[in-house]
């Protein structure tokens, strides 16, 4: 069975408003005889399970949980990477997928998943995760809500909605505020070129930060988080 602290009930943890992710890991199936490490990562948060060598293939029961103050959106993914422990040296990787949160954000519905894992050269495998995936959208304030779009004249229209209230905005405070920037480097395809050395270099502002250089490979996989700290009015 999956290794790791007790599922954690729905709706525990976190103060009113908060959203959540839940994944319950269900079963995995590889052709590996080792235990098994599966990786769970939403916006450069991971989550693990570890499966035990003679229970590969068995049903799992293992929660994992996302608390959120923003919702996730259509373009939102969750990485997902199934690997074999190795005693000696860097665990082997089996399979991995990016899942797609389009259908989860816009029906906020729970969704029954059985996706197939690509094998480390990129090509579609045998091998299978199956997990129940729910989400619960953050509530926000009505009166912190903005409720108007651009419209083609330059100015400001009502969108339409219920329950929430227009915001003034003239009555924002045009004192200068820091905000915080988190992103996620995922991987990079088909580079073109022999003996690379791949690094990603992102710029925000005038602040710029860069991935660990992945050595000789043309589809580097980072799975890194750089966070940025700005100030604007």
């Amino acid at each position: 069975m999956a290794k790791g602290g007790a599922p954690e009930p729905a709706g525990a943890g976190g103060g009113g408003g908060m959203g959540r992710v839940s994944l319950l890991l269900q079963k995995i199936s590889v052709s590996s005889k080792k235990e098994l490490l599966a990786t769970f990562t939403l916006d450069g948060v991971t989550r693990s399970s570890t499966i035990d060598k003679d229970s590969a293939d068995q049903d799992q029961t293992e929660m994992h949980v996302w608390e959120r103050e923003v919702p996730i959106f259509e373009e939102s993914v969750m990485v997902i990477k199934v690997e074999s422990k190795e005693t000696l040296g860097k665990n082997k990787l089996l399979g991995d997928v990016i899942y797609s949160l389009r259908q989860l954000a816009s029906t906020e519905q729970s969704c029954d998943v059985k996706t197939n894992l690509k094998d480390p050269t990129g090509k579609p495998s045998e091998n299978y995760i199956q997990f129940k995936i729910d989400y619960v959208k953050p509530t926000l304030d009505p009166d912190e809500v903005d409720t108007t779009k651009d419209d083609d004249k330059g100015g400001k229209t009502p969108r339409i909605g219920k329950g929430v209230k227009q915001l003034d905005r003239s009555a924002l405070s045009k004192k200068p505020q820091d905000f915080q920037i988190r992103v996620f480097v995922h991987e990079a395809r088909n580079l073109t070129g022999g003996n690379l050395h791949p690094v990603c270099n992102v710029m925000i502002g005038k602040i710029s930060k860069h991935t660990r250089v992945q050595r000789s490979t043309a589809k580097p996989k980072w799975e890194e988080v750089r966070t940025y700290k700005l100030c604007f009015s």
